[in-house]
């Protein structure tokens, strides 16, 4: 555990939660996830991604490791592709992929658990944001109603990449929050992809509506008074168009407070 606890990728925890409900907070990641034999959670369902039985910390390896107070669990991952997947796109990028799900895993149970990870998802470093997907029909004026009971001095912002394909946007007179209403057809076009984290829904995403809000300011350095509007605003939309929220590290959003990230270590 010592080596482990230096070098792998981790979570830790305050307590052990139980599988059943380390299990729950997985499947705001990946619905597709499952109990496996070891104590383990298979996150993808494909036998290639796994969340590791937790393992009591010891005082003296704690100690030893520099382990946060009061975290007494550690959980780790064990990721290799499977054969099949990396046909098409190399084995180095499929174990690339499958590490930044594993950062991005982590970090959001960390975020909804009281817990630390490390290291920190790359995607952190980038403006926060928030999207909404959903399947019923909604316009850019509804977006916009509820965007500016949030947002001051909202005005109308075209942009010349998605203008023409029908994509609305909003900015604040400082720059620092964006909304955008994506219409049916166009998500293919908005980035990164739809997470599996939408249910049902990923495998008719290129039908869905999409709207994403959007900080200028990172992740990890957003005022949590501010990440907790996006929040609100992005988890009101959903609410109002049967929607899904997800955040930037592909999780399922079900409360503000889940937009607020840990600022990045001194070390």
């Amino acid at each position: 555990m010592l080596v482990s606890l230096r070098k792998d990728l981790r979570l830790l925890l305050p307590a052990d939660p139980g599988r059943d409900r380390l299990l729950e907070y997985v499947h705001l990641f990946d619905p597709r996830a499952r109990l496996a034999l070891g104590g383990r959670i298979d996150v993808g369902g494909e036998r290639d991604f796994y969340v590791t039985a937790g393992l009591p910390i010891p005082p003296d390896v704690a100690a030893e490791t520099a382990v946060p107070a009061g975290m007494t669990m550690a959980f780790f991952v064990q990721n290799t592709p499977l054969r099949g997947q990396f046909t098409t796109v190399g084995l180095g990028q499929a174990k690339k992929e499958l590490y930044i799900r594993s950062e991005q895993l982590m970090n959001g149970l960390a975020v909804r658990m009281g817990g630390v990870a490390w290291p920190e998802a790359a995607v952190l470093a980038e403006p926060l944001r928030a999207t909404i997907y959903t399947f019923r029909e909604i316009t850019a004026e509804q977006v916009h109603d509820v965007v500016a009971k949030y947002a001051r001095g909202l005005a109308s912002r075209y942009d010349p990449s998605f203008g023409p394909i029908g994509v609305s946007a909003w900015r604040t007179e400082d720059g620092q929050f964006e909304a955008q209403h994506w219409p049916k057809g166009t998500t293919p076009v908005l980035l990164p992809d739809a997470p599996r984290s939408i249910g049902e829904g990923f495998y008719h995403r290129t039908e869905a509506w999409a709207v994403r809000l959007e900080l200028s300011t990172p992740a990890n350095r957003a005022d949590p008074h501010t990440a907790r509007l996006v929040g609100e605003c992005a988890l009101e939309i959903a609410a109002m168009s049967h929607g899904a929220c997800v955040d930037q590290l592909d999780f399922r959003v079900r409360d503000p407070r889940e937009l607020v990230f840990p600022r990045p270590s001194a070390g």
